[in-house]
């Protein structure tokens, strides 16, 4: 006998993005997630005054959200491949509640919510069954409540 012990088996983490009910990203299965970003942004406003050491700021909110991502889609066929790139882009809301899921089942997790969200591009490509798709999301302020 080695006397080793086996690590434990944990949960596996979960990353899940549905916009409305469409799931754009459930990783790291079925739908596998890449190059997660996700950068705010909020108007300022400088001003030059005559004579001063240095400018002023100020925050006029306006806070933007932006959220980018890549994913990739396996499906049983070529053909079923390409109907789902062909009509990708018609299969999720024109705006609408975007929702991130991080955690594991059964463990710790942390949802945040993007509200009035819309998907400024999303961009696909296909090679044989497998599709691949580069999402652009911009919403408002990131929060912990749907509403």
């Amino acid at each position: 006998m080695s006397g080793r012990r086996s690590a434990p088996s944990l949960p596996h983490p979960k990353m899940k993005i549905t916009f409305g009910t469409f799931v754009l990203a459930d990783s790291p299965d079925p739908v596998p997630m890449t190059n997660l970003k996700i950068n705010g942004d909020r108007v300022i406003q400088e001003e030059a005054l005559v004579g001063a050491v240095a400018k002023v700021f100020f925050d006029r909110g306006n806070r933007k959200t932006t959220v980018t991502f890549d994913t990739t889609r396996l499906f049983n066929s070529q053909l079923d491949a390409e109907t789902f790139l062909l009509m990708h882009e018609t299969q999720f809301p024109g705006q609408g509640l975007v929702s991130l899921f991080s955690g594991a089942i059964g463990q710790k997790n942390y949802t945040a919510y993007l509200a009035n969200a819309v998907v400024n591009s999303v961009a696909s490509s296909i090679s044989g069954c497998t599709t691949r798709h580069s999402y652009h999301i911009t919403g408002g302020v990131m929060t912990t409540s749907p509403s």
